[in-house]
């Protein structure tokens, strides 16, 4: 005979104390708005990817974003994101999520130019990992730009980051 154990009874309004309880909201069940749903879908993914109270999940969360196709989404969160610690660790997640952003070779760039030090370095990251082949168009502007941006933060150590980023791409073009 097994032994009855006595189960305490919840209170569904303590789980939402943050003293008392960490939990995170993945959906709500009476959500039926599809712009509703992609915005907390999009905060979850923020959530889950950079913030300290959800690192253990973190590992989940880049294998799903992988196995989905989950860059859409990702691209969404860091558009999203004013905090620069946060959108780092968003940019850093298209990389750790090995996801291909061939596609998004401008999109980078111009993270790259166009944010901090750190933004900067996850993006040259990502650039750097991509698999190609890049239409030949994009690339030229690509390289255009990051000229451009080396001249305004040549005396910085982003303008080192930066030329990095233009070897990389003047790589990819064959020079």
């Amino acid at each position: 005979m097994k032994k009855k154990i006595d189960i305490p009874e919840i209170d569904p309004q303590k789980l939402f104390d943050e003293e008392n309880y960490k939990t995170i909201v993945i959906a709500k069940a009476d959500d039926d708005s599809d712009a509703k749903a992609s915005g907390d879908k999009i905060s979850t993914l923020i959530e889950l990817i950079s913030k300290k109270e959800t690192k253990e999940f973190k590992h989940d969360t880049l294998k799903i974003l992988k196995e989905e196709q989950g860059l859409p989404l990702l691209l969404k969160a860091i558009n999203k994101s004013k905090n620069p610690q946060v959108k780092q660790a968003l940019v850093a997640a298209c990389w750790e999520a090995n996801l291909d952003c061939t596609p998004h070779l401008n999109y980078f760039v111009d993270l790259a130019i166009n944010n901090d030090f750190l933004v900067t370095l996850e993006a040259t990251t990502v650039i750097q990992e991509m698999l190609g082949p890049f239409d030949a168009d994009e690339l030229s502007q690509a390289i255009t730009k990051v000229k451009e941006g080396i001249k305004t933060f040549c005396k910085e150590d982003k303008g080192a980051l930066l030329e990095q980023l233009l070897n990389i791409l003047q790589t990819f073009a064959g020079n």
